[in-house]
Protein backbone atom coordinates (compact mmCIF):
# COMPACT_ATOMS: atom_id res chain seq x y z
CA UNK A 1 0.00 0.00 0.00
CA UNK A 2 1.40 3.46 -1.03
CA UNK A 3 0.00 6.60 1.06
CA UNK A 4 0.63 10.04 -0.99
CA UNK A 5 0.94 13.26 1.28
CA UNK A 6 1.21 17.26 -0.21
CA UNK A 7 3.16 18.59 1.18
CA UNK A 8 31.32 -3.89 19.95
CA UNK A 9 32.88 -4.72 20.74
CA UNK A 10 30.89 -1.78 19.71
CA UNK A 11 28.30 -2.47 22.64
CA UNK A 12 25.98 -0.07 21.71
CA UNK A 13 25.07 -2.05 18.57
CA UNK A 14 25.69 -5.55 19.97
CA UNK A 15 23.48 -5.04 22.57
CA UNK A 16 21.03 -6.13 19.64
CA UNK A 17 20.09 -3.69 16.96
CA UNK A 18 16.99 -2.91 19.53
CA UNK A 19 16.71 -6.51 19.69
CA UNK A 20 17.20 -7.37 23.56
CA UNK A 21 19.98 -10.20 22.35
CA UNK A 22 21.28 -10.26 25.71
CA UNK A 23 17.72 -11.79 26.92
CA UNK A 24 18.78 -14.53 23.73
CA UNK A 25 22.15 -15.34 24.54
CA UNK A 26 23.22 -19.08 23.54
CA UNK A 27 23.32 -21.32 26.10
CA UNK A 28 24.67 -25.30 26.09
CA UNK A 29 21.29 -26.27 25.07
CA UNK A 30 21.01 -28.56 22.09
CA UNK A 31 18.97 -27.09 19.04
CA UNK A 32 16.50 -29.51 18.27
CA UNK A 33 16.14 -30.35 14.77
CA UNK A 34 12.22 -29.53 14.46
CA UNK A 35 13.60 -25.78 15.45
CA UNK A 36 15.21 -25.44 11.96
CA UNK A 37 13.33 -22.67 9.46
CA UNK A 38 12.02 -24.87 6.43
CA UNK A 39 14.14 -22.34 3.83
CA UNK A 40 17.67 -22.01 4.96
CA UNK A 41 19.85 -18.69 4.50
CA UNK A 42 20.93 -19.61 1.19
CA UNK A 43 17.94 -21.06 -0.14
CA UNK A 44 16.41 -17.20 0.73
CA UNK A 45 19.12 -15.19 -0.64
CA UNK A 46 19.16 -17.17 -4.18
CA UNK A 47 15.61 -15.96 -4.13
CA UNK A 48 16.74 -12.38 -3.30
CA UNK A 49 19.52 -13.02 -6.25
CA UNK A 50 16.72 -12.76 -8.77
CA UNK A 51 15.42 -8.94 -7.16
CA UNK A 52 15.40 -7.62 -10.62
CA UNK A 53 12.75 -10.38 -12.11
CA UNK A 54 10.05 -8.44 -11.34
CA UNK A 55 7.35 -10.65 -13.00
CA UNK A 56 5.31 -11.37 -10.18
CA UNK A 57 6.32 -8.80 -8.20
CA UNK A 58 4.55 -5.52 -8.63
CA UNK A 59 6.87 -2.72 -7.49
CA UNK A 60 4.04 -0.39 -6.67
CA UNK A 61 2.01 -2.85 -4.74
CA UNK A 62 4.74 -4.02 -2.35
CA UNK A 63 3.62 -6.60 -0.18
CA UNK A 64 6.10 -6.39 2.58
CA UNK A 65 5.66 -2.94 3.24
CA UNK A 66 3.97 0.28 3.30
CA UNK A 67 4.67 3.65 1.80
CA UNK A 68 4.54 6.94 2.57
CA UNK A 69 5.37 9.51 -0.28
CA UNK A 70 5.80 12.99 1.36
CA UNK A 71 6.63 16.34 -0.26
CA UNK A 72 5.25 17.70 -3.97
CA UNK A 73 4.81 14.35 -5.85
CA UNK A 74 6.31 15.01 -8.91
CA UNK A 75 4.37 13.26 -12.62
CA UNK A 76 7.37 13.07 -13.98
CA UNK A 77 10.23 12.57 -11.23
CA UNK A 78 13.19 13.54 -14.05
CA UNK A 79 11.33 17.07 -14.01
CA UNK A 80 10.57 17.38 -10.57
CA UNK A 81 12.28 16.76 -7.38
CA UNK A 82 14.83 14.22 -6.49
CA UNK A 83 13.90 10.84 -4.53
CA UNK A 84 14.74 9.32 -1.27
CA UNK A 85 14.04 6.25 0.36
CA UNK A 86 14.17 5.94 4.29
CA UNK A 87 14.20 2.86 5.59
CA UNK A 88 14.11 2.11 9.39
CA UNK A 89 15.63 -0.55 11.26
CA UNK A 90 14.52 -3.69 13.18
CA UNK A 91 11.28 -3.77 15.02
CA UNK A 92 11.33 0.40 14.40
CA UNK A 93 8.79 2.67 13.37
CA UNK A 94 8.74 4.88 10.67
CA UNK A 95 8.98 7.42 13.00
CA UNK A 96 12.85 6.95 13.71
CA UNK A 97 12.56 9.36 10.01
CA UNK A 98 10.12 12.23 11.10
CA UNK A 99 12.99 14.75 11.79
CA UNK A 100 14.61 13.51 8.78
CA UNK A 101 11.66 13.49 6.60
CA UNK A 102 10.56 16.85 7.44
CA UNK A 103 13.86 18.13 6.99
CA UNK A 104 14.24 17.02 3.14
CA UNK A 105 10.67 17.03 2.14
CA UNK A 106 10.87 20.77 0.91
CA UNK A 107 13.64 19.66 -1.44
CA UNK A 108 13.02 15.98 -2.12
CA UNK A 109 9.93 13.52 -2.91
CA UNK A 110 10.65 11.13 0.49
CA UNK A 111 9.86 8.02 0.33
CA UNK A 112 9.20 6.09 4.03
CA UNK A 113 8.88 2.56 4.36
CA UNK A 114 7.10 0.72 7.02
CA UNK A 115 8.33 -2.79 6.77
CA UNK A 116 5.23 -5.01 7.92
CA UNK A 117 5.19 -6.55 11.71
CA UNK A 118 6.49 -3.86 12.82
CA UNK A 119 5.58 -1.23 15.29
CA UNK A 120 2.40 -2.20 14.58
CA UNK A 121 1.61 -2.92 11.19
CA UNK A 122 0.30 -6.04 10.13
CA UNK A 123 2.45 -8.94 9.56
CA UNK A 124 1.29 -10.31 6.28
CA UNK A 125 4.32 -12.81 5.00
CA UNK A 126 7.03 -10.97 7.02
CA UNK A 127 6.91 -13.65 9.88
CA UNK A 128 8.09 -16.16 7.40
CA UNK A 129 12.16 -17.24 7.46
CA UNK A 130 13.70 -15.50 4.76
CA UNK A 131 11.85 -12.76 5.17
CA UNK A 132 14.82 -10.24 4.67
CA UNK A 133 15.83 -10.93 1.91
CA UNK A 134 12.05 -10.85 0.39
CA UNK A 135 12.22 -7.41 2.18
CA UNK A 136 15.44 -6.35 0.00
CA UNK A 137 14.12 -7.69 -3.01
CA UNK A 138 10.84 -5.84 -3.04
CA UNK A 139 13.08 -2.59 -1.91
CA UNK A 140 15.18 -2.93 -5.37
CA UNK A 141 11.74 -2.99 -7.15
CA UNK A 142 10.23 -0.39 -5.57
CA UNK A 143 13.59 1.74 -6.27
CA UNK A 144 13.65 0.55 -9.77
CA UNK A 145 10.06 1.67 -11.04
CA UNK A 146 11.44 5.24 -9.31
CA UNK A 147 14.52 7.46 -11.15
CA UNK A 148 17.54 6.44 -9.70
CA UNK A 149 16.50 7.44 -5.90
CA UNK A 150 19.23 7.96 -3.24
CA UNK A 151 18.40 5.65 0.15
CA UNK A 152 18.93 5.74 3.47
CA UNK A 153 18.84 3.22 5.81
CA UNK A 154 19.10 2.71 9.68
CA UNK A 155 20.28 -0.21 11.32
CA UNK A 156 18.95 -3.36 9.52
CA UNK A 157 17.43 -1.20 7.13
CA UNK A 158 21.38 -0.08 6.27
CA UNK A 159 21.91 -3.79 5.60
CA UNK A 160 18.76 -3.56 2.72
CA UNK A 161 20.41 -0.67 1.67
CA UNK A 162 23.87 -2.57 0.62
CA UNK A 163 22.30 -5.34 -0.66
CA UNK A 164 20.07 -3.39 -3.07
CA UNK A 165 23.08 -1.45 -3.73
CA UNK A 166 25.24 -4.52 -4.35
CA UNK A 167 23.49 -5.35 -7.49
CA UNK A 168 25.24 -5.41 -10.42
CA UNK A 169 22.49 -2.98 -12.07
CA UNK A 170 21.77 -1.34 -9.03
CA UNK A 171 18.58 0.69 -8.72
CA UNK A 172 19.58 3.86 -6.08
CA UNK A 173 21.61 6.61 -6.84
CA UNK A 174 23.59 6.56 -3.63
CA UNK A 175 23.59 4.94 -0.57
CA UNK A 176 23.62 6.47 3.15
CA UNK A 177 23.71 2.98 5.70
CA UNK A 178 23.32 4.15 9.58
CA UNK A 179 25.13 2.63 12.44
CA UNK A 180 25.28 -0.71 10.77
CA UNK A 181 27.99 -3.39 9.65
CA UNK A 182 27.80 -5.47 6.88
CA UNK A 183 28.01 -8.68 9.00
CA UNK A 184 26.56 -7.81 12.48
CA UNK A 185 27.33 -10.73 14.24
CA UNK A 186 30.86 -9.84 14.51
CA UNK A 187 29.68 -7.73 16.85
CA UNK A 188 29.62 -10.82 18.98
CA UNK A 189 32.08 -12.91 17.82
CA UNK A 190 35.35 -11.35 15.65
CA UNK A 191 35.63 -14.37 14.25
CA UNK A 192 32.27 -15.09 13.00
CA UNK A 193 31.08 -16.47 9.43
CA UNK A 194 27.58 -17.62 8.44
CA UNK A 195 28.03 -20.98 9.65
CA UNK A 196 29.34 -20.94 13.11
CA UNK A 197 26.98 -18.32 14.26
CA UNK A 198 23.79 -20.27 13.02
CA UNK A 199 23.46 -22.79 15.82
CA UNK A 200 23.64 -19.14 18.12
CA UNK A 201 21.16 -17.76 15.67
CA UNK A 202 19.07 -20.71 15.86
CA UNK A 203 18.93 -20.19 20.03
CA UNK A 204 18.16 -16.51 19.51
CA UNK A 205 15.22 -16.93 17.47
CA UNK A 206 13.92 -19.50 19.55
CA UNK A 207 14.63 -17.76 23.06
CA UNK A 208 12.50 -14.66 21.48
CA UNK A 209 9.76 -16.55 20.51
CA UNK A 210 9.24 -18.67 23.39
CA UNK A 211 9.40 -15.45 25.87
CA UNK A 212 6.40 -14.34 27.36
CA UNK A 213 4.83 -11.10 26.84
CA UNK A 214 6.41 -10.00 29.96
CA UNK A 215 9.34 -10.95 29.33
CA UNK A 216 9.65 -9.80 25.98
CA UNK A 217 8.76 -6.33 27.26
CA UNK A 218 11.05 -6.72 29.72
CA UNK A 219 14.19 -7.30 27.54
CA UNK A 220 13.45 -4.56 24.99
CA UNK A 221 12.92 -1.71 27.74
CA UNK A 222 16.07 -2.56 29.13
CA UNK A 223 18.06 -2.91 25.63
CA UNK A 224 16.27 0.23 24.35
CA UNK A 225 17.97 2.12 27.90
CA UNK A 226 21.41 1.05 25.82
CA UNK A 227 20.92 1.85 22.62
CA UNK A 228 19.53 5.37 23.40
CA UNK A 229 21.01 8.41 25.52
CA UNK A 230 17.54 9.63 26.96
CA UNK A 231 15.14 7.56 28.98
CA UNK A 232 12.42 9.43 27.16
CA UNK A 233 13.77 8.18 23.74
CA UNK A 234 14.37 4.52 25.29
CA UNK A 235 10.45 4.20 26.11
CA UNK A 236 9.65 5.34 22.48
CA UNK A 237 11.83 2.74 20.74
CA UNK A 238 10.88 0.08 23.45
CA UNK A 239 7.19 0.65 22.72
CA UNK A 240 8.14 -0.14 18.82
CA UNK A 241 9.80 -2.99 19.71
CA UNK A 242 7.14 -4.22 21.86
CA UNK A 243 4.23 -3.70 19.47
CA UNK A 244 5.75 -5.43 16.69
CA UNK A 245 5.01 -8.77 15.67
CA UNK A 246 7.38 -11.51 17.29
CA UNK A 247 7.45 -13.82 14.69
CA UNK A 248 8.76 -11.51 12.20
CA UNK A 249 10.99 -9.36 14.48
CA UNK A 250 12.53 -12.90 15.60
CA UNK A 251 12.89 -14.37 12.42
CA UNK A 252 14.48 -11.21 10.73
CA UNK A 253 17.01 -11.18 13.59
CA UNK A 254 18.10 -14.37 12.16
CA UNK A 255 17.78 -13.48 8.98
CA UNK A 256 20.05 -10.86 10.18
CA UNK A 257 22.86 -12.56 12.47
CA UNK A 258 23.48 -14.69 9.50
CA UNK A 259 24.20 -12.36 6.11
CA UNK A 260 27.72 -11.69 6.19
CA UNK A 261 28.06 -8.61 3.17
CA UNK A 262 31.71 -7.78 3.70
CA UNK A 263 32.37 -9.31 0.18
CA UNK A 264 29.73 -8.25 -1.63
CA UNK A 265 29.77 -4.86 -0.54
CA UNK A 266 32.96 -4.76 -2.64
CA UNK A 267 30.14 -4.64 -6.23
CA UNK A 268 28.15 -1.58 -4.64
CA UNK A 269 29.46 1.11 -7.44
CA UNK A 270 27.43 4.08 -6.33
CA UNK A 271 28.86 6.58 -3.31
CA UNK A 272 28.47 5.02 -0.33
CA UNK A 273 28.22 6.91 3.56
CA UNK A 274 28.19 4.66 6.53
CA UNK A 275 27.62 6.96 9.81
CA UNK A 276 28.28 5.08 12.55
CA UNK A 277 27.88 6.06 16.51
CA UNK A 278 30.37 6.44 19.49
CA UNK A 279 29.63 6.48 22.80
CA UNK A 280 32.60 7.13 25.02
CA UNK A 281 30.41 6.01 28.30
CA UNK A 282 30.43 2.38 26.84
CA UNK A 283 34.36 2.21 27.33
CA UNK A 284 35.91 1.29 23.95
CA UNK A 285 38.45 3.42 22.24
CA UNK A 286 37.39 5.89 19.61
CA UNK A 287 40.34 4.50 17.77
CA UNK A 288 38.42 0.39 17.93
CA UNK A 289 35.10 1.74 16.96
CA UNK A 290 36.55 3.49 13.97
CA UNK A 291 38.80 0.47 13.36
CA UNK A 292 35.55 -1.65 13.32
CA UNK A 293 34.27 -0.16 10.43
CA UNK A 294 37.35 0.45 8.58
CA UNK A 295 37.62 -3.09 8.26
CA UNK A 296 34.49 -4.60 8.15
CA UNK A 297 33.98 -2.29 5.12
CA UNK A 298 37.55 -2.71 3.85
CA UNK A 299 35.98 -4.13 0.04
CA UNK A 300 33.61 -1.13 -0.24
CA UNK A 301 36.11 1.03 -2.36
CA UNK A 302 34.18 4.29 -2.78
CA UNK A 303 33.19 4.19 1.27
CA UNK A 304 33.01 7.93 3.43
CA UNK A 305 32.41 6.39 6.91
CA UNK A 306 31.33 9.23 9.36
CA UNK A 307 31.70 8.93 13.38
CA UNK A 308 29.01 11.18 15.15
CA UNK A 309 30.12 11.18 18.88
CA UNK A 310 28.05 11.61 21.96
CA UNK A 311 25.84 9.08 20.56
CA UNK A 312 24.47 5.01 20.59
CA UNK A 313 22.35 3.07 17.92
CA UNK A 314 19.49 5.53 17.88
CA UNK A 315 21.68 8.45 17.15
CA UNK A 316 19.42 10.67 15.19
CA UNK A 317 17.35 10.90 18.43
CA UNK A 318 20.51 11.17 20.38
CA UNK A 319 22.18 13.94 18.17
CA UNK A 320 19.54 15.20 15.61
CA UNK A 321 21.60 18.12 14.55
CA UNK A 322 24.69 16.43 14.08
CA UNK A 323 22.71 13.83 12.39
CA UNK A 324 20.95 16.26 10.15
CA UNK A 325 24.05 17.64 9.03
CA UNK A 326 25.59 14.39 8.08
CA UNK A 327 21.82 14.28 5.66
CA UNK A 328 22.48 17.68 4.21
CA UNK A 329 26.11 16.55 3.36
CA UNK A 330 24.92 13.27 1.99
CA UNK A 331 22.10 14.58 -0.20
CA UNK A 332 24.48 17.68 -1.44
CA UNK A 333 27.14 15.34 -2.71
Amino acid sequence: MILKRGKIFLSTIALTIGLGLQACSPTEKSIEPDKEPTETISDAQAKADETLNLDHVNPLRPTRFTVEIYGEIAEQSASGKPQIILLPGLASSPDVWDATREQLEATHEVHVLHVNGFAGSDVGQNSEPGSLFEIAKQVSAYASALEKPSIIGHSMGGLVALMVASQEEAPVSKVMSVDVLPFFSVLINPMATEKNMKPAAVEARDKMLAQSDDEFADSQKAAMKRLTLSDEDAAIAAQWSISSDRAAVANIMYDVMLTDLRKDVSKISVPTTVVYAFDQATGFPKNAVAGAYQINYAALQNVDLRMIENARHYLMMDQPEAFAAEVSRFVAE
